[in-house]
């Protein structure tokens, strides 16, 4: 039987009163057999993340998000041709904000660019939303989303509404449309 892959994985996480909440990941490939032969080294960096999140008060968060990753060799692709594999790296950056309001209502917005590492055009995304709790009934929730993104093949956007309701031990149920 052929290995597929082989990675070291790394997660750290710590908050501080409830406050501050910071989380990191990194996968790092061990490239033995084929697997070396195409990558052409023994450990490579496959994968680092990094978020941040800070509640200044009950109503404000702000976060921000980066990433770095890119495509590794596996078994099912092994047969692709160096020239026609994408290993490169992308790199990505996104800030976050929410706002709760009274009446139970919650506004939140991000906006993000990503960019390949050998290209020198950018993606940006961005998502914007409203969600009122308790509507109607207690643990009922409405809410509508908008998301988009461009690059410098083509662009695009969802709207959604949504309406779901929890139960006591955990269970969620939702209906999307958009």
């Amino acid at each position: 039987s052929t290995v597929s892959r082989e990675f070291f994985y790394i997660r750290n996480s710590f908050s501080k009163e409830r406050r501050l909440f910071l989380y990191q990941s990194a996968e790092i490939d061990l490239n033995r057999d084929w697997r070396k032969e195409l990558a052409g080294e023994t450990l490579s960096f496959s994968n680092l993340f990094f978020s941040a999140r800070y509640r200044f008060n009950r109503w404000l968060t702000t976060g921000i998000t980066l990433d770095n990753r890119k495509n590794y060799w596996t078994y099912e692709v092994r047969t692709i041709s160096e020239e026609l594999f994408d290993n490169s790296f992308r790199r990505g950056l996104r800030g976050t904000v929410s706002l709760r309001l009274p009446g139970h209502y919650f506004i939140y917005g991000n906006a993000g660019i990503r960019k390949l590492e050998t290209n020198s055009e950018s993606t940006y995304s961005y998502t914007g939303g409203l969600r009122k709790a308790n509507f109607l009934v207690n643990r009922l929730s409405i809410g509508l989303n908008y998301a988009g993104f461009s690059n410098q093949f083509t662009d695009g956007y969802t709207a959604t509404f949504r309406i779901g309701k929890s139960f006591r031990h955990g269970e969620r149920i939702d209906l999307s449309i958009g």
